[in-house]
C-alpha cells in the first residue's frame, strides 16, 4: 500500500455472518469493541450479514459484500476479514503493519489493502457454499497476480496472541496445536497462536452442535476445482478469476445501517448475485467412490436462485 503513512491508514474489520449463527453477535460485538478501545485500535466494524438464512451460506459472497463495502462505501484503505466466532483476547493486532497478511485468526481470514483486493478479483463466489479450500483458492489468486503477503500464524509475534473461539471446546493446548500445526514437524504449543474456549475465557456460551456448513463432498469438490483452475493456461485462468470474484456482487443491492458504531451491510443472496446467467452452471468434480458412502447425493444439484449454478460431476 504505497503512499500512506501507516499511522493514517483507515481500516475496517469485516465479519461475515448468517442468522443461523445469531447467538454469536451479542457476545462478539461488545467484546470486539471493548478490545479495540482498550488497545487503542481505531477501525470501523462491519457485519456482512446474509438475511436469507434458508439459503446455504456462501462465505465468499459475504466476504465480497463486506470488503467492497469497506472500500467503496466507507472509504477504507485496508480491511481485515474475520468470522464472528473469533474474539480477540490478547495481543491481536488489527492495525496495518505494512503488508497483506493471510491466515489471520483463521485460515480464511486475512488483512488486505484495497488495491490488492481488486487486483486479485476478490473471493470466488462459486466456491463458498460449504467449508473447505476457499482460503487456498484466494491465496492462489494472490500468488497468480504476484501480490505479496505475509503469513500471520508463522510470523513469530502471533505465538503471543490469544483468541477465544466460540465454536471450540477443550483445553487451549489441544485446540491451538490442532488448528495451527498444519503438518509442521516439531511445533510446540509455544510456537503457535493460542486458542481459548469460551469456558476457559469465562464466557457463558454453549457452542453450536450442528454444523450445517460442513460437507466432505463439497470439500473434495473444492479441492478438485482448485486443481483444475491451477492447471488452466494463464489467460484462461485470469479470465476465470475475473468472472468469478467480486464483480459477481452487486453492492447497490446491499442495505447499509449504522447501529451503535457498528456498520451492518445486509443482503439477500438472490439480490446481490450479479448476472447469474453468464455462468448458468458450474460443475464441481468429485470422485465416484463418494457414492459408495453417500448414495443419496447422486442427483443433488445445489440450487441457487433461478439457475442451477453448482452441480456435482462424478469422475
Amino acid at each position: 500500500m504505497g503512499g500512506f503513512f501507516i499511522s493514517t491508514v483507515k481500516g475496517a474489520i469485516v465479519t461475515v455472518f448468517s442468522k443461523r449463527r445469531e447467538r454469536y453477535l451479542p457476545i462478539y460485538i461488545p467484546k470486539l469493541k471493548s478490545y479495540l478501545q482498550n488497545t487503542n485500535q481505531n477501525l470501523k466494524i462491519i457485519i456482512s450479514e446474509q438475511l436469507d438464512y434458508e439459503t446455504t451460506f456462501n462465505f465468499n459472497i459475504s466476504a465480497n459484500v463486506g470488503l467492497r463495502a469497506a472500500f467503496e462505501v466507507l472509504g477504507c484503505d485496508y480491511a481485515v476479514l474475520v468470522g464472528p466466532d473469533n474474539i480477540p483476547f490478547e495481543n491481536i493486532d488489527y492495525k496495518w503493519t505494512g503488508s497483506n497478511e493471510i491466515a489471520f485468526l483463521m485460515y480464511g481470514g486475512y488483512k488486505i489493502d484495497k488495491n490488492s483486493f481488486y487486483q486479485s478479483n476478490g473471493n470466488n463466489v462459486f466456491m463458498g457454499w460449504g467449508w473447505g479450500w476457499q482460503d487456498v483458492e484466494f491465496y492462489d489468486r494472490l500468488n497468480f497476480y504476484k501480490i505479496p503477503y505475509d503469513t500471520w500464524y508463522t510470523n513469530g509475534q502471533s505465538s503471543q496472541s490469544k483468541t477465544v473461539d466460540l465454536s471450540a471446546t477443550g483445553d487451549s493446548e489441544m485446540l491451538s496445536l490442532h488448528k495451527w500445526t498444519q503438518g509442521r514437524p516439531n511445533i510446540s504449543f509455544e510456537d503457535v497462536p493460542k486458542i481459548i474456549s469460551p469456558l476457559d475465557a469465562g464466557i457463558d456460551f454453549e457452542p453450536y452442535q450442528e454444523n450445517y456448513w460442513y460437507s466432505e463432498i463439497i470439500k473434495e469438490a473444492h479441492i478438485n476445482l482448485c486443481r483444475i483452475i491451477n492447471n488452466m493456461p494463464d489467460r484462461e485462468r485470469g479470465e476465470y478469476y475475473s468472472e468469478s470474484g467480486y464483480k459477481r456482487v452487486d453492492i447497490n443491492k446491499v442495505l447499509h445501517s449504522l447501529d451503535n458504531e457498528v456498520n451492518y451491510f445486509r443482503y439477500n443472496t438472490h439480490d446481490v448475485f450479479c448476472d447469474s446467467s453468464a455462468f448458468p452452471l458450474v460443475e464441481l468434480p468429485v470422485s465416484k467412490k463418494i457414492l459408495e458412502s453417500s448414495p443419496k447425493i447422486k442427483n443433488i444439484e445445489y440450487q441457487f436462485i433461478d439457475n442451477k449454478l453448482i452441480r456435482l460431476k462424478f469422475v
